[in-house]
């Protein structure tokens, strides 16, 4: 993981992104809200699963957006939730962000520097 400028919490947008045929297909409140979807995730350290609710709450037409095409991005798992596509792949995991929490703590009780490297 590399080191973060900002300690709050976040996630990556590419900063193409909007470029990408798949998202330039879709409305900016579709836009808006598949970002919003990833914040949920990241917030909760879901791995990019949301709940059908959260899916669907910016409306059907939204919904369908970001459900349907070659490639969803949005994808139903069958037990009432989604994945958003390639979460993992752009964001941290739960047990990533949970690692690197542990690190700071230990760092923390070392007076808060990280060990140096061994020569």
């Amino acid at each position: 993981m590399s080191r973060r400028k900002d300690p709050r919490s976040y996630i990556t947008v590419h900063d193409d992104m909007m470029d990408h045929p798949k998202i330039e297909a879709i409305s900016d409140t579709a836009k808006v809200h598949l970002v919003r979807l990833w914040g949920y995730c990241n917030k909760f350290r879901t791995d990019g699963i949301v709940p059908a609710s959260k899916a669907k709450d910016k409306g059907p037409a939204v919904f369908k957006q970001l459900t349907t095409g070659t490639e969803p991005l949005l994808i139903p798992i069958g037990d009432g939730t989604y994945y958003c596509h390639d979460y993992l792949k752009h964001q941290w995991s739960k047990k990533e962000i949970e690692d690197q929490a542990q690190r700071n703590r230990d760092n923390g009780k070392l007076g808060g520097r990280p060990p140096k490297p061994k020569e």
